[in-house]
C-alpha cells in the first residue's frame, strides 16, 4: 500500500513538474481576471501618458548679450513679479538667490513650469536662454 501511495505522489509530483516547466499555471477563473485586470491597467496608464517633453520650446541663444535691466527684467515684471506669484523678483536682488542655486534655469528653461499658469514665447526664452550663458549680468 504504501508504494503504491509513493507511486502516485511522484506521478503528481510529475505533471505537476511538466506543467511548471511548460508553462502551464493553473490559476483559478478569479485568478485569471485579476491578472487581465492588471495588465489593462498597466497598459491603459503607460499608453494615455500624456507627453509633456513634446509640449517644450527648446531654448537657443542666438549669440546675442541680453541684460537683466534691458531685456530680461520687463519678461520677468511681466510674467513672474506679479503680487500673486514671485512679488521679490521686483529687481535683480530678488531674484539673485534662484539665479544662483540653479532653480531658476531649471524651472524656466528645462522644465518650463514657470510662469505658473502661463508660458514664455520661444523669442522670450532664447533672451533670457542667452542671458544665463552669458552669467545673468545685470547692466
Amino acid at each position: 500500500m504504501a508504494a503504491k501511495r509513493k507511486r502516485s505522489q511522484k506521478i503528481d509530483s510529475d505533471k505537476s513538474l511538466k506543467a511548471r516547466s511548460s508553462g502551464l499555471f493553473l490559476f483559478s477563473n478569479h485568478e485569471k481576471k485579476f491578472h487581465c485586470l492588471v495588465c489593462l491597467a498597466l497598459i491603459l496608464f503607460t499608453s494615455c501618458k500624456k507627453e509633456k517633453d513634446s509640449d517644450k520650446l527648446t531654448p537657443t541663444c542666438d549669440g546675442s548679450s541680453p541684460t537683466y535691466q534691458s531685456t530680461i527684467k520687463s519678461i520677468i515684471d511681466s510674467k513672474c513679479a506679479t503680487p500673486n506669484c514671485h512679488s521679490t523678483f521686483s529687481d535683480y536682488s530678488g531674484l539673485q538667490p534662484i539665479l544662483q542655486d540653479g532653480s531658476f534655469r531649471r524651472e524656466v528653461l528645462v522644465d518650463q513650469t514657470m510662469p505658473e499658469g502661463s508660458s514664455l514665447s520661444q523669442d522670450q526664452l532664447n533672451k533670457i536662454q542667452c542671458w544665463v550663458n552669458n552669467g545673468f549680468p545685470e547692466n
